[in-house]
């Protein structure tokens, strides 16, 4: 199958499938989503299997009024979006939109995005793989931030709650991937003992 990786590329050499994460608290991502919603907007770009959604699901239960929708192509049709969001748009609210890649090319609602970003309230969440629009003014104006990959890698004592006491070399395997979720996930998921690098191991493009 098709696996991308980090760089956005894709691997044929992972056949495994996808798994389900084993869910884990990441207070570190969730204290700096928190701080830079003090200030205003945020945007969360990175590639697929960096754990975008689960840590701003995780969001919802420690924030409070925040709502999440992952979006659907759907959503590019205007009225769609707006009947979804006109329940939320309550200054006290956070509105989490996920998977905002998909509104690319809907010029009507890219404009409707823009223009609520333009007050400080309520506050908005915008994470995909790329963003339908261009967030330089926003940010150099100060009412938004970026949380990218590169902050959304896990850290070795992340992937050590994630993989366990099964795989000692926990900090090299984090360096290997560049702290990518999925392939720590996928990683997790191998029996005890397995060497991931061995003739029918998928993670020869990390070796």
């Amino acid at each position: 199958m098709h696996f991308p990786n980090p760089s956005g590329t894709c691997q044929r050499h992972m056949s495994t499938a996808h798994p389900t994460p084993r869910l884990i608290d990441r207070p570190r991502i969730l204290r700096q989503i928190e701080q830079a919603l003090q200030i205003g907007h945020l945007f969360v770009l990175a590639p697929a299997g960096y754990g975008k959604t689960t840590v701003l699901q995780a969001l919802t239960t420690h924030r409070r009024y925040t709502h999440y929708l992952q979006l659907t192509p759907a959503d590019q049709d205007i009225a769609v979006l707006q009947a979804k969001l006109a329940p939320l748009l309550k200054p006290d609210h956070t509105i989490v939109l996920d998977d905002v890649h998909l509104l690319i090319g809907s010029s009507e609602t890219v404009v409707y995005l823009q223009t609520h970003l333009q007050q400080t309230r309520p506050r908005w969440v915008l994470a995909g793989r790329s963003l339908p629009f261009d967030t330089e003014m926003l940010t150099i104006s100060g009412k938004a931030s970026h949380l990218t990959r590169e902050t959304l890698a896990f850290t070795p004592p992340e992937a050590r709650l994630l993989l366990g006491r099964k795989h000692p070399s926990v900090a090299d395997w984090t360096r290997r991937v560049h702290g990518w979720a999925l392939a720590l996930s996928l990683l997790a998921r191998l029996p005890a003992g397995a060497d991931p690098c061995g003739e029918n191991g998928e993670f020869h493009t990390f070796c």
